[in-house]
């Protein structure tokens, strides 16, 4: 894992700004650690744990979409271990594949036709 020092400045970047909320995490916790006297290995992996604490959910499209070009960044800045960015990557795909699975919002699931929906003055039958 690359030290504090040696990841990129991203000041001078023009990054996503859910990357650059990854990358002021990380930085803001590495600071906070060398303030505190705290060594560089132990302050970058605080930083690290900060950078992958700020990526987003994978919850939509746009999150998992985000949480990959973080894991990306992370991994080309050393941010991110290459096994552990393995195992992310893998966690946005099936994420991916779950949101595509889920039946559009406005389209009934599969085991609904529409003679069995009740007509709207009607009560539901038990």
């Amino acid at each position: 894992m690359s030290t504090a020092t040696d990841t990129t400045d991203t000041t001078d970047l023009a990054l996503d700004p859910v990357v650059q909320r990854s990358c002021n995490a990380y930085h803001r916790a590495y600071s906070a650690e060398r303030e505190k006297g705290v060594g560089d290995y132990e302050a970058s992996e605080k930083g690290a744990e900060a950078y992958r604490n700020a990526m987003p959910c994978l919850t939509t499209y746009a999150n998992i979409r985000d949480f990959i070009a973080c894991v990306t960044y992370g991994m080309l800045c050393h941010v991110i271990r290459n096994d552990d960015a393995t195992k992310l990557l893998y966690a946005s795909q099936v994420a991916l594949g779950a949101l595509r699975a889920q039946p559009k919002p406005d389209q009934p699931k599969p085991d609904q036709t529409k003679n069995d929906q009740p007509k709207p003055d009607q009560p539901k039958p038990s």
